[in-house]
C-alpha cells in the first residue's frame, strides 16, 4: 500500500457527491494521511479506469451510478453480499501479499439497512415495499429487504429486460435465505394505485438536481419518478424513502410530506455505506462517536 491512503470514486457524472467530504473527514479524524480524488468515468472508459486505478497504486474506490453492475466483471473475485447482489458498491485494490489483484464489495446493503429509522426496521415482515429503479442500488435494497423478511417486494422500472434480470437475482437469494417476501414486478408505465403498499423506496437517478434555464439564469430543478396524482393513493401510514440525497429534499419527498407522510432522503444511506467502505480500505474501525459531527458535515455540504 502507498504511505499515503490514496481513494476515490468512479461513476458518471459525479457533480453531485459528497463522498470526497465524507473520506475526507475520517481520514483528518482518524490521523491518517492520503486524498479521495472523484474519477469521472463514462460507461466505455469502466474496464480502462480501473486498470489505470490499479496500476497508479490506489488502494479503493467507492463505485456509483451507472457502473454498480458491470463492474463487478473486471474484479477478481466478490463478498458474499456483491454476489448475491450482483452489483458492487466497493472495491479494493491489494498490490502486494498472496492474492493481489481486485476484490469487490457491497456495503450498500448494511449500509442501507443501518439507514433505517429503527421502527421501521422492526416492522420489516409487515411491510409491504414498491422499488423504483433496476439498477445496483435497487438490487442492493432487494437484497436488504429480503434478508429482513419483507412481506412483499414489487420492483417497477421502465427497462423490462433490466427488472427481468434483477428479478431473477432475487428470487435466487429469496430461495438461499429462505425468505417468505413475495415477489412480483410491474412496468412504470403500467403502475396504477399504491394503495397496497406501506413503502415506496426510489432507486432512480430521476430526483437528482437538473439545472435548468430560467430567463437567463441556471436554476436547480428536480423532478420525480411519480406523479403526484399516484402518490395520493398511499396509505396514510406510508414510508417515502428516496435514496437520493442531493437536493436534500426531493420533488418526491416534497409531494410526499405535503400528504403528511413520513419521508427519507439518501443522506444517512450514503455516510453508513462510506464509513464501512472506509473500514475496508484502512483497516480500521471508525467509532460510533465520528458519525453524528460526520453527519452533521455532510448535511451542511447540501446546504
Amino acid at each position: 500500500m502507498a504511505k499515503n491512503l490514496q481513494l476515490g470514486i468512479i461513476g458518471h457524472p459525479l457533480g453531485h457527491t459528497l463522498s470526497p467530504i465524507l473520506h475526507q473527514f475520517l481520514m483528518e479524524n482518524l490521523n491518517i494521511k492520503g486524498e479521495y480524488i472523484a474519477y469521472d468515468t463514462p460507461p466505455d472508459k469502466l474496464k480502462e479506469m480501473i486498470l489505470y486505478l490499479k496500476t497508479l497504486g490506489v488502494r479503493g474506490v467507492n463505485v456509483t451510478v451507472p457502473h454498480k453492475v458491470n463492474a463487478i466483471t473486471s474484479v477478481n473475485e466478490v463478498d458474499a453480499v456483491a454476489e448475491r447482489v450482483g452489483a458492487v458498491n466497493t472495491l479494493v485494490f491489494e498490490h502486494t501479499g498472496k492474492k493481489p489483484g481486485v476484490y469487490g464489495y457491497n456495503t450498500d446493503v448494511p449500509g442501507f439497512l443501518k439507514g433505517i429509522p429503527p421502527h421501521r426496521l422492526v416492522a420489516f415482515e409487515q411491510a409491504r415495499v414498491l422499488i423504483l429503479g433496476g439498477g445496483g442500488a435497487a438490487r442492493a435494497v432487494m437484497m436488504a429487504l429480503l434478508q429482513y423478511n419483507a412481506a412483499g417486494i414489487t420492483l417497477c422500472a421502465r427497462n423490462e429486460s433490466q427488472v427481468v434480470s434483477v428479478m431473477n437475482a432475487a428470487k435466487l437469494a429469496k430461495r438461499q435465505l429462505k425468505a417468505p417476501t413475495k415477489l412480483a414486478w410491474v412496468r412504470l408505465d403500467k403502475l396504477q394505485d399504491l394503495s397496497m403498499f406501506d413503502w415506496v423506496i426510489n432507486a432512480t437517478p430521476v430526483g437528482m438536481n437538473e439545472s435548468v434555464m430560467v430567463e437567463g439564469k441556471i436554476e436547480q430543478k428536480s423532478s420525480s419518478p411519480l406523479p403526484e396524482a399516484l402518490l395520493n393513493k398511499l396509505p396514510e401510514n406510508a414510508f417515502v424513502y428516496d435514496l437520493i440525497y442531493r437536493p436534500a429534499e426531493t420533488k418526491l419527498l416534497t409531494m410526499a410530506k405535503a400528504r403528511g407522510l413520513e419521508t427519507q432522503n439518501g443522506l444517512d444511506m450514503l455516510m453508513h455505506q462510506g464509513v464501512l467502505s472506509f473500514e475496508l480500505w484502512s483497516g480500521k474501525t471508525v467509532p460510533l462517536s465520528l458519525l453524528v459531527p460526520l453527519r452533521k458535515v455532510l448535511s451542511s455540504a447540501l446546504r
